[in-house]
């Protein structure tokens, strides 16, 4: 009898669900936060871009890789009021904001493509221009990362993300397959290295753990330097599509079409091949791997 009781009530409690809710096992409630941002900016998310985002951080949770994500940005979303919506928005001067487009029409995004630039004025603000994204305070250049998707197979000559400061010199940049060479730029400018790379497509990841550095194309190292880099953060916000220059403008633009970008703490060796399973999966679901 007290068993036929407890499955009433059982019962009566799953009827009473409200209905918004999914299942646990398809929920996240980081991914509803970013749903709940996405429609206070005016934007509009499908259901299959809601699955989407809610599969990527049940990825990065499983698989640890969580931890090393500060700002994530999916670039997903019916238009540019949802796309300019990160996923993961730890990472912030003042507050978490959105991001900010700057000379990008709304013809420059869609799910299918992601965010195509221009080499002379278009780029990103990570959580927006006021009070943007400054990376000093956040962590040190000894623990750092940056990553993107990059859609383009080019040599074009353009920064994918970066800022320069002019103290140090010290430089924090991706440029991919800039006239056919990929360099790693986290630590002054004197010290940085490259290494060939011509076809400049897929996901690629730049992170620095102490003095030893690396970037990971598609979850693979293509190279790897533990030369002392020094330098360190200053002020300022780095930029999406370009670098932000050592006297505080916008340069070196990218035409390339990106699909996600990020930055955190510095991403270990081991935890490559799951991040870049992570990102891949979602740009499957749209085609754009």
């Amino acid at each position: 009898m007290n068993r036929f009781i407890l499955f009433f009530i059982l019962l009566l409690l799953t009827e009473a669900a409200p209905a918004a809710i999914p299942p646990v096992s398809t929920y996240n409630y980081e991914a509803e936060a970013w749903r709940v941002r996405v429609g206070t900016n005016s934007g509009t998310l499908t259901g299959k871009a809601y699955r989407t985002g809610t599969r990527f951080m049940q990825q990065i949770r499983r698989w640890d890789v969580r931890r090393y994500i500060g700002r994530a940005n999916l670039c997903i979303g019916t238009d540019t009021n949802a796309m300019v919506c990160a996923i993961i928005v730890d990472w912030f001067s003042s507050s978490p904001e959105r991001d900010q487009l700057i000379a990008f029409v709304s013809t420059d995004y869609s799910e299918a493509t992601g965010l195509t630039g221009n080499t002379t004025t278009k780029y990103l603000v990570p959580n927006s221009l006021s009070p943007g994204m400054g990376i000093s305070g956040l962590t040190s250049i000894t623990n750092f990362h940056m990553a993107v998707y990059n859609r383009t197979a080019s040599s074009q000559s353009g920064y994918c993300m970066g800022i320069a400061y002019a103290s140090g010199p010290t430089i924090v940049g991706l440029p991919i397959s800039y006239a056919n060479t990929t360099y790693l730029e986290i630590g002054t400018i004197a010290n940085q290295v490259s290494v060939a790379d011509t076809t400049g497509k897929g996901f690629y990841v730049a992170t620095r753990r102490s003095d030893t550095r690396a970037i990971y194309k598609n979850g693979a190292s293509i190279l790897t330097s533990a030369a002392a880099a020094g330098g360190a953060f200053g002020g300022g916000q780095v930029l999406v599509h370009a670098e932000m220059s050592s006297a505080g403008n916008p340069s070196l633009f990218t035409d390339r079409a990106l699909s996600y970008h990020a930055f955190g703490p510095g991403v270990p060796n081991e935890k490559q091949a799951a991040y870049n399973q992570a990102v891949f999966n979602v740009q499957e679901v749209y085609n754009r791997q």
